[in-house]
């Protein structure tokens, strides 16, 4: 019987949240985090762990549904939409409006009224010039994960059909796919593929596939009471790999490091999702943490204020003028 939540996947969720917020200050405003600063550098590496984690939730909500059926499909889309598009529209007006305002706007009003169709139906993130064109630096995330929802209830019922033989060919595919198509974009100068859909949906099959891995494996029947250490042992790993990669070497692109990335993210939900142990899981049930995993994607797009709104606050204070908050 498939469990409605992993108290898991709520830990992970916020801490991906949270290192992502880390990796933006950085990157925006030159927060230096001292020693973990090269860690903190290349933290884009978490909104892997984002699309892994969603394939993960949904399959292990799903995974016993026939999606596929019209009926359910819709059910299933509509739940999912009210999830992101409220938030999505609201941003989407804050920032026309912001644009407008400080006359900072990089398109004409033609060129809006062509791009508003795109924006309104979350498609932003098929087109891969348009990244940095108005908002959509950030919402491409939100575009990604749309058409993941899409497919979805298709990939699913493909994937809860393989055997495991059949499931361990995939998988090692799909790492093929994320590890050799940065290679390819660094030494053909190709447009970047971190925003791009079509590898963010590989991610996402990965975490549908870790379902199918953990059921084939009959993973729950065993003994796991070292979950958790595993988790942290990798963790621990990742960080000290991606650290002196970055320290030594700074590879450029995110996607460069998925060679470690994804298997280190497999692994973590892999073994999270089957921790056992009755102290673990009352620490993640806790009413903060499931508190700050429900915010979590709000969290994420309150940061396209957060930026602009301290330069103009350090602007105001370095100029010796006065700042009203």
């Amino acid at each position: 019987m498939i469990k409605k939540s992993i108290p898991f996947l709520d830990f992970l969720r916020i801490t991906s949240a949270f290192f992502v917020f880390l990796f933006h200050s950085n990157m925006h405003i030159g927060v230096d985090y001292w020693i973990f600063t090269p860690f903190i550098r290349e933290s884009a590496i978490f909104m892997t762990a984002f699309f892994m984690l969603s394939g993960v939730s949904l399959a292990y909500n799903y995974f016993d549904k026939d999606l596929v059926e019209i009926h359910n499909y819709g059910l299933f889309l509509k739940k999912r939409i009210i999830g992101i598009y409220p938030g999505y529209i609201v941003l989407y007006a804050i920032v026309l409006i912001e644009l407008l305002v400080t006359k900072t706007m990089k398109l004409s009003v033609l060129q809006n009224l062509v791009v508003l169709p795109v924006e309104l139906t979350l498609f932003q993130s098929v087109f891969g010039g348009s990244f940095s064109t108005l908002h959509n630096g950030g919402t491409w995330f939100i575009s990604c994960i749309f058409i993941c929802y899409l497919l979805f209830p298709f990939f699913c019922k493909l994937i809860k059909q393989m055997n495991k033989l059949q499931l361990v060919i995939f998988m090692i595919f799909c790492y093929c796919i994320l590890t050799c198509a940065p290679i390819v974009e660094v030494i053909m100068k190709y447009s970047s593929i971190y925003a791009n859909p079509f590898f963010r949906l590989i991610e996402f099959l990965l975490g549908i596939s870790i379902i199918q891995f953990s059921i084939l494996n009959k993973a729950e029947m065993k003994n796991n009471k070292w979950n958790f250490s595993l988790c942290v042992l990798i963790f621990m790993i990742l960080f000290v790999v991606v650290s002196g990669i970055n320290y030594f070497l700074h590879i450029g692109p995110y996607c460069l490091y998925n060679f470690i990335v994804v298997p280190a993210f497999f692994f973590i939900l892999y073994f999270g999702i089957n921790i056992k142990s009755y102290r673990f899981n009352r620490l993640f049930e806790l009413r903060i943490i499931k508190y700050l995993a429900k915010i979590s994607y709000v969290f994420f797009l309150a940061q396209f204020f957060t930026w602009d709104t301290y330069r103009l606050i350090a602007k105001k204070v370095e100029g010796g003028g006065r700042c009203i908050v």
